[in-house]
């Protein structure tokens, strides 16, 4: 489950994409770019949704920024995919001109499709966004039976799970996820969720759209300087730091680490 931030000036549309997303996704909506681009930027976005008539007018021309409005939100959070929903009024020179003007990939999706088709649209939409990067980085590192509890957790950071309701979600009690976790060569779950922030942040921090304190936002820390302190603590660096190591893969290796040293005291404890 992934949250998608939605752009449209109609006031009905949240709710029927709401419907054909069968609730395997979340909606914010917004009704202006400036609502967007702080959604993005502020909350852990996933995907953006936008819909073709807030980018022209009633005749169907182009607004004078909208396709600058469009490669700015693409080249600033590349990992946040972006999808265009068409009506019916929007004309094959706009569409061509916004797959010529805007950079890095996006997706169309036509009002008039069958509904099933947005679910796989948003389903590519997502390939790049940073949940998918964490996962893909995490599945190596985890055995089979863990799979879906670690998709659960990275695909859920907009929920903010406390350690108990999230174990409570899978049908166990915080201490029972936590024993399993650590035996098979994980962290316990308080741990596991603190630890999907971070790897995120490895992602966003390395966007230009963002900034530190923007992370800290997105990734509900009271504060910048609480959310470097946790970075720091956990992996020994700073947001620049992470940036210049790699991002994600530097956070990750910091993760891995920590879990060996948590199975190792586990084996040691059973001998």
């Amino acid at each position: 489950m992934a949250l998608l931030a939605l752009l449209t000036p109609c006031k009905s549309l949240p709710g029927r994409l709401e419907a054909q997303l069968l609730g395997e996704h979340d909606l914010a909506s917004a009704a202006s770019w400036e609502r967007l681009t702080w959604l993005v930027r502020e909350r852990p976005v996933s995907g953006a949704i936008v819909d073709a008539q807030s980018l022209c007018d009633r005749s169907g021309v182009p607004f004078e920024h909208a396709f600058s409005r469009v490669d700015s939100l693409r080249r600033g959070f590349p990992s946040v995919g972006l999808l265009v929903l068409c009506r019916p009024r929007v004309q094959g020179e706009f569409l061509f001109r916004l797959g010529s003007d805007v950079s890095g990939p996006l997706r169309l999706f036509q009002e008039s499709d069958p509904p099933p088709r947005l679910l796989t649209e948003v389903g590519h939409t997502l390939e790049s966004s940073a949940s998918r990067q964490v996962l893909a980085g995490l599945a190596p590192h985890v055995r089979g039976g863990d799979l879906e509890t670690i998709r659960r957790v990275v695909g859920g950071l907009h929920f903010r799970w406390s350690a108990e309701r999230f174990a409570a979600s899978t049908g166990m009690t915080r201490p029972a996820l936590s024993h399993r976790l650590k035996h098979r060569g994980l962290v316990s779950v308080g741990r596991l969720l603190l630890w999907s922030r971070l790897l995120h942040a490895g992602v966003w921090l390395c966007e230009p759209g963002r900034t530190a304190d923007s992370v800290g936002r997105q990734l509900e820390y009271s504060s910048g300087a609480a959310f470097r302190r946790a970075l720091k603590v956990h992996t020994g660096a700073t947001p620049t730091q992470v940036i210049a190591r790699g991002g994600l893969p530097f956070v990750l290796s910091s993760f891995v680490g920590v879990c060996r040293d948590v199975h190792d005291r586990v084996l040691l404890r059973a001998s």
